[in-house]
């Protein structure tokens, strides 16, 4: 059978920095700098975006000239923050740090969003591209992707996973797993991947999650998240020690980044 979700998922956690339509790149070269660029993260803090963006950023707008000043607008797995850019003024000082989400993923499951990523916006650049990581909670008695199987066939339905939202990156990955594991999970979405976490690292929720990478290495490095798998060919380099899922012998994740 034909995975559905793998179009979708090519690239599964891509950002890339976006403007208005009419706001063509040219308006960085004749603009002053005298209204600072308003950056728009639309997810919640502490999420891969979030992340990547706080990281980046500021060196962009240093190398341009301009202050930068970055907002979170999370909400409906993005679409929120990409329609608040989608409307704002088209003067090239209103930017979205897009993903796949409110990019890709939701204009194929929306019909009637309240933006068009043909129409509203043009794509300044690509930023970066990271695998996405299944991570549990250090006393889970998950411990390899087998387990997570095992168990959720053994309760179907009865475990949850968190995302960023409905038609997030996360979201889709974890749905993806669904398909190829023929298992039952119970979709427990979120405003943004820091907030799912959180829930996780106080136990608030028994939960499994997909993450981008950036969003959970530290507290996986901290010990306070466990790694089980990530997606991809071939181990990240900064996690060498987690194992991909096709290694885990779940099939379907050999996307590109």
């Amino acid at each position: 059978m034909l995975n559905p979700l793998k179009p979708c998922l090519k690239g599964v956690f891509t950002l890339m920095v976006l403007a208005t339509l009419s706001a063509l790149p040219t308006a960085y070269a004749q603009s002053t700098n005298d209204k600072p660029i308003n950056v728009v993260i639309p997810f919640a803090p502490g999420g891969g975006t979030d992340v990547l963006t706080r990281m980046v950023m500021p060196k962009v707008a240093d190398k341009l000239g301009v202050t930068a000043v970055i907002e979170n607008r999370p909400g409906a797995a993005g679409a929120i923050g990409a329609q608040f850019v989608a409307r704002a003024n088209p003067d090239g000082k209103t930017l979205l740090v897009g993903s796949v989400s409110e990019i890709g993923i939701n204009p194929s499951i929306y019909p009637k969003l309240a933006y068009s990523v043909e129409r509203d916006f043009v794509a300044l650049t690509a930023l970066a591209a990271a695998p996405m990581v299944l991570v549990v909670h250090p006393s889970s008695q998950i411990k390899v992707a087998s387990d997570l199987v095992k168990l959720a066939k053994d309760n179907p339905g009865k475990i949850n996973f968190g995302s960023a939202g409905t038609g997030s990156g996360a979201h889709m990955a974890a749905e993806l797993f669904i398909f190829e594991t023929k298992i039952k999970l119970t979709h427990v979405p979120y405003k943004g991947t820091g907030a799912v976490t959180a829930d996780m690292l106080g136990q608030q929720r028994d939960m499994v999650l997909f993450a981008p990478l950036p969003a959970v290495a530290g507290i996986v490095r901290s010990g306070q998240l466990k790694a089980i798998a990530l997606t991809g060919k071939q181990r990240s380099s900064a996690m060498p020690e987690v194992p991909t899922f096709i290694e885990a012998g779940i099939p379907g994740f050999d996307m590109d980044y």
